[in-house]
């Protein structure tokens, strides 16, 4: 009878040959059931998302939290599991300075465009702002904790002819009723990105770290409160400003870098790491982070490129909350 069945499902077409025979799994549970402990189930991802976390660039900015957060689901379902989210477009720029323009690449990285100088140096650290920074096009939400990882490069002449700048920022929002005009459109066009003026989105505070090792801040004060690997290097020149963190471009000929920023707007403090999350930090704590001083304007990500060659974008920006 078995040999019968076999023979007329061949006959009758391909349709009815390649038909399953779902009592063949009727017995067995287990093997379509992808809710077990033993095989977790895995939510679909777009290809553009699954071909940038194969890549080096994805596996970098991968937190070990989310390594194991399928298992923390099934192993103790009564404990508190950190909930993590991507904000949509949390990885691209808002706006930049005219000596920057944003780079979109390829399809699959046009969710984490370059941004590029290629048009002057900077040679004074007082003039990196607007003409030199990009800012990001989401804001960190109060009250929380955000992790960015930024991919920094340049060439041999740039990382020794000019510092890069990373960290976060409050600039102001030009007024509602200022109608664009024609050359933040002409911008806009051949940037991809909105125009960056001093008028129109003024500097209101800062905290950043630079390529030479400098922490700085337009806020009152900074507090080390972890040193990290740099112990015995990092020194106070001024209430706002130490010096001696690692240098991100040693004399090796490291050109590419990632540079790792958890920034908790709970308790005002940011922690910076090199290459990877598993790097031991270097935590501070900034007085007057929390304080919005009336302008009700949130911390975007800040990057600012001082030198002709040098290349920043944000390959994983992800809010953290406690489940």
């Amino acid at each position: 009878k078995k040999a019968l069945r076999s023979a007329t499902a061949m006959t009758s077409g391909d349709t009815l040959a390649l038909r399953i025979n779902w009592e063949i799994y009727a017995d067995t549970p287990q093997r379509n059931d992808r809710t077990s402990r033993a095989r977790p189930r895995g939510l679909l991802k777009p290809q553009l998302l699954l071909d940038h976390e194969r890549s080096g660039a994805g596996r970098a900015g991968l937190h070990p939290e989310e390594r194991s957060r399928r298992a923390w689901l099934m192993a103790d379902q009564s404990g508190s599991v950190p909930l993590i989210q991507r904000p949509r477009g949390g990885c691209k720029w808002g706006a930049c300075g005219p000596a920057l323009r944003v780079c979109r690449g390829t399809a699959s990285e046009a969710a984490f465009p370059y941004l590029i100088n290629d048009n002057w140096d900077c040679l004074q650290l007082s003039g990196a702002y607007p003409e030199c920074t990009g800012i990001g096009a989401r804001d960190l939400p109060a009250g929380l904790t955000t992790r960015l990882t930024y991919e920094v490069k340049c060439d041999g002449a740039a990382s020794t002819g000019g510092m890069i700048q990373v960290g976060i920022a409050r600039v102001g929002a030009p007024h509602v009723e200022e109608a664009p005009s024609k050359e933040d459109d002409e911008f806009l066009a051949a940037h991809n990105c909105h125009r960056l003026g001093e008028a129109s989105y003024p500097m209101l505070s800062s905290v950043l770290f630079t390529s030479m090792g400098d922490i700085m801040t337009t806020e009152n004060y900074i507090e080390v409160l972890s040193a990290g690997s740099s112990s015995h290097r990092l020194k106070q020149r001024d209430d706002n400003w130490w010096s001696g963190a690692p240098i991100w471009f040693p004399d090796d000929g490291t050109e590419t870098v990632n540079v790792l920023l958890e920034v908790d707007l709970a308790r005002g403090c940011v922690s910076i790491r090199l290459k990877s999350w598993s790097e031991d930090p270097l935590v501070i704590s900034v007085d007057g982070m929390l304080d919005d001083k009336g302008s009700q304007r949130s911390w975007s990500p800040m990057v600012s490129l001082l030198a002709v060659g040098q290349q920043a974008r944000i390959l994983d920006n992800h809010v953290v909350t406690d489940g």
